[in-house]
Order: C-alpha cells, then sequence, then structure tokens
C-alpha cells in the first residue's frame, strides 16, 4: 500500500502583476485574490498554504493590508514565497518591500480601511484587479487617472469598508450589500497642497513598483538631523519624530520642506536645508493640515502642551479634551504630535485619587460651574461637590485647582487663536 502524501502544488500560474513600473500598480493582496481564483480555493486558505511552502506556521488570522502589501508581520517571507511559486514573477513592486527598511514598525499614513476609486474599480473588474497600491495611503486624496475623488464608504449606508480577503466584498458594501462602483465625485476644486500631496505619493509608489533596489535605513535621520543642525528647524522646537518615520511622519516632513518623499529616502544628502515653500511661519507638524482639521490641531496641540509644561495634576482624559472642543476623535496631525503622545503618557502615569468614572464626572462638574458667568465661592463649590460625588474636599480641591488652570490655558489657547 502507497502512503498517501499531501497535495502540493509545482507551482502557481505566473500571472503577472498589473501595471508593474507605475504608479498604478496593483496590490499584493489584490494579487493573491486573482490568484485564489485559478486554484479553486478561498484567499486566506492561499495566504496559509504560503506560509506552510514557505516554511512557517499558518497564521489563525490573515490581516490583508499589513500581512501581504505590509509593512507587517511576515509579509516579505510571502512574498517571496509568491514570486517563486508562480515562476519567479517580481511582486515585490506591488508591496512595500523595498521600502520596509527604511520605515519603523509602528505605521501612520496608512488607511486603516479600503479605500478605492469606483472608476478604477469597475474597469478593471473584468480581469479581476481590485486594489492598487497607492489606494494604501490615508493621505491619497485623488485618482490621477480618472481626476475622481478617493472613496471610502459605501455611497449607500455610509459604513466604512474593512479590508478583506473576500471578491465578492470588493465589489458591494460589507453592511448593506449594495454595490460601491456609484457616480464618483471629482476632484475639480482639489487644493494644490493636495495635489502636491497626491503627486509625492504616486512618485513614491512608481518607484516601488519599477522593482528598485531596498532602500537603505537612515535617509530620514540624517536630513532631519541637517535641518536641526544647520537648516531650516535649527533652534526651532518641532515635533518631527526622530529614528525611522512612519510614512505619515516622511509625508509631513516632506509637505513642510517642499520635497518629496523619494527624496528624503534616497537622495537626502543632496536636499536643501530651507524651506522650498515658505508662504507663512508655522507649526512644522501643521504642514499636512487644512481647514477645520487645522483649527482643531492648534487649539489641541497648545493646550496639551502648556498643560504638560504647567504640570497640571490630575489631567483630563484625551478623550474628554476632545469632546470638550467639540471633536469625535483626534485629527490625524494630532497623533503624530510629540506633545499628544506625552500628554498621552502623563495621563496613564499620574497619580489620581479617584477612579476612572470619579475622575470624568469630577471635572465635568468642575468645568460647568467655572465655565458660568457668575459661580459661587470656592468654600461653597467644594461644599457642593462634595455631597454630589460623596468624596473628600481635598479630592474635590485637587481637581477644582486643575480645572482652574485648564480654563485659565483655554483662554489664552483662545486669544492666540484671535490674534
Amino acid at each position: 500500500m502507497i502512503a498517501s502524501e499531501p497535495w502540493r502544488w509545482t507551482a502557481l500560474p505566473p500571472l503577472p502583476l498589473y501595471g508593474t513600473g507605475t504608479a498604478q500598480v496593483e496590490s499584493l493582496d489584490s494579487y493573491a485574490i486573482r490568484i485564489a481564483a485559478t486554484q479553486g480555493m478561498t484567499p486566506v486558505a492561499l495566504v496559509r498554504q504560503l506560509d506552510k511552502w514557505g516554511g512557517y506556521p499558518s497564521s489563525r488570522t490573515v490581516y490583508p493590508r499589513t500581512g501581504i502589501v505590509g509593512p507587517g508581520y511576515r509579509f516579505a517571507e510571502r512574498v517571496h514565497t509568491f514570486e517563486r511559486l508562480t515562476g519567479g514573477q517580481l511582486l515585490r513592486g506591488g508591496t512595500f518591500y523595498s521600502v520596509v527598511n527604511a520605515l519603523r514598525r509602528q505605521q501612520t499614513g496608512l488607511a486603516a480601511q479600503r479605500r478605492w476609486c469606483s472608476l478604477c474599480l469597475a474597469e478593471l473588474r473584468k480581469i479581476g484587479v481590485t486594489a492598487k497600491l497607492a489606494w494604501v495611503f490615508s493621505e491619497l486624496s485623488a485618482c490621477s487617472v480618472h481626476g475622481v475623488m478617493m472613496t471610502d464608504v459605501c455611497p449607500t449606508c455610509g459604513e466604512a469598508q474593512p479590508y478583506t480577503m473576500s471578491l465578492s466584498s470588493r465589489y458591494s458594501c460589507n453592511s448593506c450589500s449594495n454595490t460601491l462602483l456609484t457616480e464618483p465625485r471629482y476632484s475639480h476644486d482639489l487644493s494644490k497642497e493636495r495635489q502636491w500631496v497626491d503627486r509625492s505619493i504616486e512618485e513614491l509608489v512608481e518607484h516601488i513598483s519599477g522593482h528598485a533596489p531596498v532602500v537603505l535605513p537612515g535617509g530620514y535621520e540624517r536630513y532631519l538631523s541637517r535641518l536641526c543642525i544647520a537648516g531650516d528647524l535649527l533652534g526651532r522646537e518641532h515635533d518631527f519624530l526622530t529614528g525611522p518615520p512612519s510614512l505619515g511622519s516622511l509625508l509631513r516632513l516632506s509637505a513642510y520642506m517642499g520635497v518629496t518623499m523619494l527624496d528624503i529616502l534616497i537622495r537626502q544628502d543632496q536636499l536643501p536645508l530651507e524651506r522650498l515653500v515658505r508662504d507663512r511661519d508655522e507649526l512644522p507638524s501643521l504642514a499636512t493640515c487644512d481647514g477645520a482639521e487645522l483649527s482643531s490641531f492648534r487649539r489641541i496641540e497648545r493646550i496639551v502642551k502648556e498643560a504638560i509644561e504647567y504640570r497640571i495634576s490630575p489631567l483630563p482624559s484625551m478623550q474628554f479634551l476632545l469632546a470638550r472642543h467639540g471633536l469625535t476623535h483626534a485629527p490625524k496631525a494630532l497623533t503624530q504630535s510629540v506633545n499628544y503622545r506625552r500628554y498621552l503618557r502623563r495621563y496613564k502615569v499620574q497619580p489620581s485619587p479617584a477612579n476612572s468614572r470619579l475622575r470624568t464626572a469630577l471635572f465635568e462638574s468642575c468645568f460647568r460651574v467655572l465655565d458660568s458667568p457668575e459661580h459661587p465661592k470656592l468654600s461653597e463649590i467644594v461644599a457642593t461637590q462634595c455631597k454630589i460625588h460623596r468624596t473628600s474636599p481635598q479630592i474635590v480641591r485637587k481637581y477644582l485647582r486643575a480645572t482652574f488652570c485648564m480654563v485659565a490655558i483655554e483662554s489664552t489657547s483662545k486669544s492666540a487663536e484671535r490674534d
């Protein structure tokens, strides 16, 4: 009796990667869906089989963006296995393989949910291409092929679309099942700044897709060091991240200096030390903000910075501050700010005499009292708050003192905005 052996591939179909060498290159998660369709397998099963062939334990969960397109866990190994099984097809151009060594592991600047151009998606449906590498960038505003705005929610129900390896979910909403291929919104009113950001992203993607050599680490760090020692940032406070950058940090520095992301990665020694476009003297961290997001960023940034400098304790939570200023979430530029991260760390380690629920309730009560045009005497406020929250006068005084300081900082911030 002949012992049965597990079924194995001799090779996968040598399908070429769509758009190789251009800014319109297909992403590897889309390519995996196409290959899986030729094998009668689900895309997730295909990726798990790739892990086995690569000699790695099969992953319980497959993340289409980080795990296949990158940068993420085991994506480089999957690229190597994929290229070997497809007869030497160069597939790394559909991933961040060539720049991953120059980036940090924790990424900003990449979309957490799917984004697409509905016209591209409809045109490429006949060949099965469902995503492009450029669509992964959260800051990409418009499709350069059709001149329409990128879409990130279902046009029918408004739900964001998660990254999924299901082919049907690439064309229909994951929540309401209606089609995603609807009439797009054209980008006639896109600002010059946003157009420049889009061109910078596409230049980097075109470089990646052309099977360029692996970018050596250190380009961003060396350029930032030059700017701080003898350039535009000399003697200035800034919140650009030190160390390996995320794609979001890389884009922010390139937008501030007026150079491209690709220039910073591979030609940093040839770049200028002074800003190429100096329209106004603004904080470096505001380079890619616009409109309401810029105003919100400035206000919250000032408040958290001064709260840290004046050592206010206890601090209200970031969620409380955002809600107080009419925000449901932190603007993208704020989450990349050094002061934002310092505030979160300070809040996390601060000694607190009250639990989180009581802490929030105390701050809400204290701010409500101090925001009123006429408030009672301090002793009356303390007595009232002790009865309401059933806590000691010492705790109430601590939170009232912190609230006084935060209100003063907010007043200073409003004055600065008017100026």
